[in-house]
């Protein structure tokens, strides 16, 4: 069986996609507005490094402390929160 013909693979799959592609933005909006506040270019690096430490600082806890809790609300609150973070974008400059 195609896997793309399987409808809730299909939505798991087209969520991701829109996942990565707001994932994407929201860096290229980041590293712009770095950009914009500093005038360096040096500010494109230290965006890029500085995108990863949370993943790396947070990996080691988050598996087994999620291990327990709803999936779904974890990625809704976190979402949402991501959400917000962004919007506060708009108050910066």
């Amino acid at each position: 069986m195609h896997l793309l013909k399987h409808p809730v693979f299909l939505r798991l799959y087209l969520a991701h996609i829109v996942h990565i592609i707001g994932n994407e933005f929201t860096f290229i909006a980041v590293v712009g507005l770095l950009h914009d506040l500093s005038g360096s270019g040096l500010s494109f690096a230290a965006g890029t490094v500085f995108r990863q430490v949370p993943y790396v600082l947070t990996s080691i806890f988050s598996g087994p402390l999620l291990e327990n809790w709803n999936k779904k609300r974890v990625m809704l609150v976190v979402n949402l929160l991501r959400g917000i973070l962004v919007g506060l974008f708009f108050f910066i400059t």
